[in-house]
């Protein structure tokens, strides 16, 4: 997974939450208050090559904190990644699959964070409130 986004209304982050990610480039973050957020959420020992992108006005807030003040350049969202986007239907975001964080196939979106898998192979974290 290259980049997450996390919605306005997340309080909490779990341990472990993003474990393995190396890959991970961008955490687009759209709480303006920072979310709670367990020490080893980001267990990556990569985070600070890490771009966290979070409301313009809270960038010294994420910078001052605990958790999210370890990652690399932390900056403000642009109007482009605030906005809704449409997303079209086409064969090759057809979902295939869906899985629990815990790696179990479900037929439907979870509460919580849901893997899901394309018809074209690739995969996509999703958190669901």
């Amino acid at each position: 997974m290259k980049s997450v986004s996390i919605g306005d209304g997340m309080k909490y982050i779990k341990d472990k939450s993003f474990y393995g990610c190396e890959s991970m480039k961008n955490v687009y973050c759209h709480a303006e208050i920072p979310p709670s957020v367990e020490t080893d959420a980001f267990q990556n020992p990569l985070i600070k090559y890490v771009t966290l992108h979070v409301p313009a006005t809270s960038v010294e807030q994420y910078k001052k904190h605990e958790v999210w003040g370890k990652f690399g350049t932390i900056v403000p969202l642009t109007d482009e990644e605030t906005s809704i986007k449409t997303l079209s239907a086409d064969e090759t975001n057809v979902i295939e699959h869906i899985y629990t964080i815990d790696g179990k196939q479900t037929d439907a979106l979870q509460k919580g964070v849901n893997i899901i898998q394309y018809k074209d192979g690739t995969t996509k974290k999703v958190l669901v409130k």
